[in-house]
C-alpha cells in the first residue's frame, strides 16, 4: 500500500494463482475501514475483472489510519481475506481560492506524528494575507528518564 495524495490510498497485491481458486476467478474485492472507528463500519470496492491487481481508494478521511485487506472473488462467492493491513493517510494540499478550509481528523492517543504540507496560491491577488484560525492544538513533549539523566 501507498499514499497517491492526502486522501487516497493505493492498493496492489499479486495475483491468486489458479489452483488456489475454488471456481473461475471472477475479480478482487478492496475492504477498508477507519481503524479507530469502534462500530468499525466497513466499506468495499471490487475490481472489474480477474487481471486487475491494483485500486487507488478514493476520498478518504486526511490524517486517519485505515485498516485494508483483499480477497479474491469467484462465481462461487469471496475466498478468505488477506490479513489486515494499515496505513495513514497524510494531509496537505493546494488552496488556490478567495476562502477554504484546511481540515485535519482528530488523531487518536496512540498515533504516530503526522506531517501536513499545504501550498496556499495567492488566487490572482498581488497582496495576499493569511488568516489562520485553529478550533483545536495539540502540542506535546515527550521526555524520558535514563540512569536519572532526563533527555
Amino acid at each position: 500500500m501507498t499514499k497517491v495524495r492526502f486522501d487516497q490510498v493505493k492498493v496492489e497485491w499479486n495475483p491468486l494463482p489458479q489452483q488456489f481458486a475454488n471456481g473461475r476467478l471472477l475479480g478482487y474485492t478492496v475492504y477498508f475501514y477507519e481503524y479507530y472507528n469502534w462500530y468499525k463500519l466497513t466499506k468495499s470496492v471490487s475490481t472489474s475483472g480477474p487481471f486487475v491487481n491494483m485500486v487507488i481508494l478514493r476520498g478518504l478521511k486526511a490524517a486517519t489510519r485505515y485498516q485494508i485487506a483483499v480477497a479474491a472473488f469467484t462465481s462461487k462467492g469471496a475466498g478468505t481475506q488477506s490479513y489486515w493491513q494499515h496505513i495513514t493517510t497524510g494531509c496537505g494540499g493546494n488552496l488556490n481560492e478567495l476562502f477554504g478550509t484546511f481540515q485535519v481528523g482528530r488523531r487518536s492517543y496512540y498515533s504516530s506524528t503526522l506531517k501536513c504540507n499545504w501550498k496556499i496560491g495567492n488566487a490572482g491577488i498581488s497582496q495576499v494575507v493569511a488568516l489562520v484560525s485553529l478550533r483545536e492544538l495539540s502540542l506535546s513533549y515527550r521526555s524520558y528518564s535514563w540512569f536519572g539523566y532526563n533527555r
